[in-house]
């Protein structure tokens, strides 16, 4: 399934590759498994009153708390997760709130705008999306914009500039609501470029890209 082709039949995307196959297998690795605890990021959403509608919870991942509690304000939740939570046709609807916590940051810069894409395609309200900031130090190898780790995981930290570039991309604005430069997290609230029916993801985006699925 190709990303842009909910909403044009021109785009030139391939297939994933098999080295990008491999790069968003390597990210499930970095999932945690959080028991009973909540993000903060997810708590932080909650207890303002941001969740709203129907709910993608996007990179699911082990947190099955964060999806409990998501559940609990929101109409309905759905989890795509591509290791945890496969579930491709996840990714054919659209919602009225997006939810992704530490997922970007864990992914090689080959398969991150595919991701940013999924959430984009997926949005029809507001998408907010959590990062690991400069403040949280992550110990690794240098490999383009981030790191690979001793796990062979590629983890990246943003400041809040690159956060909202890469969003820029797909959304019509975007805005810092939590953290800064020097926080460990970052929250982006991203507002869909699907809000208008005349807007086209292929001709926004910079550049077309493949779903992770």
């Amino acid at each position: 399934m190709l990303s842009c082709r909910l909403k044009c039949n021109t785009c030139d995307s391939d297939a994933p590759t098999e080295a990008e196959k491999g790069e968003v297998a390597v990210s499930g690795k970095t999932a945690l498994s959080r028991g009973e605890n909540v993000s903060v990021p997810t708590t932080k959403l909650v207890q303002r009153g941001l969740i709203t509608g129907t709910v993608l919870h996007h990179g699911s991942g082990k947190a099955a708390a964060d999806t409990n509690v998501l559940s609990e304000v929101g109409e309905s939740v759905t989890e795509f997760d591509p290791t945890y939570a496969i579930n491709p046709d996840a990714l054919t609807e659209q919602y009225d709130t997006v939810v992704s916590n530490y997922v970007l940051n864990t992914l090689h810069p080959s398969v991150r705008d595919a991701a940013i894409s999924d959430i984009a395609k997926t949005t029809k309200g507001n998408a907010f999306v959590t990062v690991r900031g400069k403040g949280d130090v992550i110990k690794g190898t240098k490999e383009l914009d981030g790191v690979r780790t001793s796990k062979g995981t590629f983890q990246k930290t943003y400041t809040t500039e690159e956060l909202k570039r890469e969003l820029e991309a797909y959304f019509d604005s975007v805005e810092i609501i939590f953290g800064g430069d020097k926080s460990k997290s970052i929250t982006a609230k991203a507002t869909s470029l699907f809000d208008q029916p005349d807007k086209d993801i292929c001709h926004a985006s910079k550049q077309p890209s493949r779903s992770l699925c």
